[in-house]
C-alpha cells in the first residue's frame, strides 16, 4: 500500500520540462527607457557646462556665486549619470535597476516641486513616468 507521499512503484516516466517562453519588453518601457537615457545625457552635458561657467565665474572674482553655479553643475552631474544608469537599467528589465529608476522618478518629483512655477511640466511627466513604471513592475526581474 503505497501512501500519497510516495510515487507508485514500477517504472515511471521521466516528466518533460520545457524552458519558460521569454519575457518581451513592452514597447512603452523601450521607449520611456531611451528618453530616459537621452535626458540623462542632456543633464550630463548641463552639469558640465554649469561647471566650467562655474570656473569662469570664479576667476572673474564672484566668489559665492560661482560656488552656488559649482554645486548645482555637480548635482545634475549625478542626476545625469543617475538616469542613464537607470534607463539601461529599464532596458535591462532588472529589478534592481527597476527601483533605480523610480527612486530618480521620485527625486525628479521633488526637484521639480522645490521649483514649482518652472518646472510643471517636468513635475507632471515624472509622475506620469512612476505611475507606468509601476503599473509595469510585473515585467522586471526577468531577462528579456
Amino acid at each position: 500500500m503505497s501512501t500519497p507521499l510516495q510515487p507508485p512503484p514500477g517504472p515511471t516516466r521521466p516528466y518533460l520540462v520545457y524552458p519558460a517562453p521569454p519575457i518581451r519588453r513592452p514597447i512603452g518601457v523601450t521607449i520611456l527607457a531611451v528618453r530616459v537615457v537621452i535626458f540623462g545625457v542632456i543633464a550630463l552635458l548641463f552639469g558640465l557646462m554649469l561647471i566650467l561657467a562655474g570656473a569662469l565665474v570664479g576667476a572673474a572674482g564672484l566668489g559665492p556665486f560661482a560656488g552656488f553655479v559649482l554645486i548645482f553643475g555637480g548635482s545634475l552631474i549625478l542626476l545625469g549619470l543617475l538616469w542613464i544608469v537607470a534607463g539601461v537599467g529599464l532596458l535591462r528589465l532588472r529589478t534592481w535597476e527597476w527601483w533605480l529608476a523610480v527612486i530618480a522618478s521620485v527625486l525628479l518629483i521633488l526637484c521639480g516641486i522645490a521649483a514649482l512655477p518652472a518646472t510643471g511640466l517636468s513635475v507632471g511627466v515624472a509622475i506620469i513616468i512612476l505611475v507606468y513604471l509601476i503599473a509595469v513592475r510585473g515585467s522586471f526581474g526577468r531577462s528579456p
